[in-house]
C-alpha cells in the first residue's frame, strides 16, 4: 500500500506489502506495477512458515450412546506444541453422513489451544468409528479416532389409555402419567394434539415445549 499514487520526479515512494497468513493463503504472489506512459514493474513476494507441531489433548474421543435423529455434540482440544503459530485445516469435515466438524480451519498461537466441535445427527442405528484428520502447514498430519453407538429409541408410557369419564363443561380434568426412557441415550417425543385443542400436556418441571398444540418432550437417558 498505497495501491496507487504519484512519484515526483527524481524522488521515491515507500510502499508496504502486508501478508495475512492462513491455511488457505497463497505464499507466493507477484505484484504488477503499471506506470502510466511508462514501463511495467513486477515484484515477486514469497513467505515461509517456521516448522510447527500440533497434537490432540485427548488420545481418543468416545461419544458413548447417542440418540437417533437428534444432534449430539462433543469437543476436542488441539494444542500447539511448537515455537511458531500453527495453521491447520480439517481434511474431511464430514467423515460420516450426519457428522460436521468445525471450524474447518484456524490458527493456533504459540502455546495455545483451539477447540474443535464434532456434531453428529445420525439417521440410522449403528456403531460408528472414524477419524478426525488434521493437516498442519509446515507440520505433520495428525488424527484422532472417535467412536460411539447410535441407539434406537425405547420409550414407554405408564398407562395404556386415558379415560376421562364425564367432564363438566368449563371444568378441567387431569390424568397423571409417566413417560419412561428405557434407552441408554436421550429421546425426544412429540405429542401431536393440533386437532385436539381442548387437550394439553404439562409437567411439574416445565420441560415441555409447545408449538401449535404440538408438545415436545426431551427425555434424558437412564443412568445405570
Amino acid at each position: 500500500m498505497p495501491a496507487k499514487g504519484t512519484v515526483d520526479a527524481f524522488s521515491s515512494m515507500e510502499c508496504e506489502v502486508v501478508f495475512y497468513p492462513s491455511y488457505s493463503a497463497s505464499f507466493n504472489e507477484e505484484f504488477v506495477c503499471k506506470v502510466e506512459n511508462g514501463n511495467t514493474l513486477h515484484l515477486k513476494c514469497s513467505a515461509e512458515l517456521g516448522i510447527t507441531s500440533c497434537s490432540f489433548v485427548e488420545s481418543r474421543l468416545l461419544f458413548g450412546n447417542i440418540p437417533l435423529n437428534l444432534t449430539t455434540t462433543r469437543s476436542v482440544l488441539l494444542k500447539n506444541d511448537g515455537k511458531n503459530h500453527a495453521y491447520f485445516q480439517v481434511i474431511n469435515p464430514s467423515p460420516l453422513e450426519g457428522i460436521l466438524i468445525y471450524p474447518r480451519e484456524n490458527v493456533i498461537p504459540v502455546g495455545g489451544f483451539v477447540k474443535l466441535q464434532i456434531s453428529f445427527k445420525p439417521t440410522v442405528p449403528q456403531k460408528f468409528e472414524t477419524l478426525l484428520e488434521i493437516d498442519v502447514l509446515s507440520g505433520k498430519q495428525i488424527s484422532l479416532r472417535f467412536s460411539g453407538v447410535v441407539d434406537t429409541p425405547n420409550v414407554d408410557i405408564s398407562v395404556k389409555s386415558f379415560n376421562f369419564s364425564g367432564v363438566y363443561g368449563g371444568s378441567i380434568s387431569k390424568l397423571p402419567f409417566e413417560i419412561i426412557n428405557l434407552a441408554k441415550s436421550n429421546a425426544k417425543i412429540i405429542f401431536d394434539l393440533s386437532v385436539f385443542k381442548d387437550f394439553k400436556i404439562t409437567d411439574a418441571q416445565e420441560n415441555i415445549k409447545e408449538n401449535n398444540n404440538n408438545f415436545e418432550v426431551l427425555l434424558l437417558r437412564m443412568i445405570s
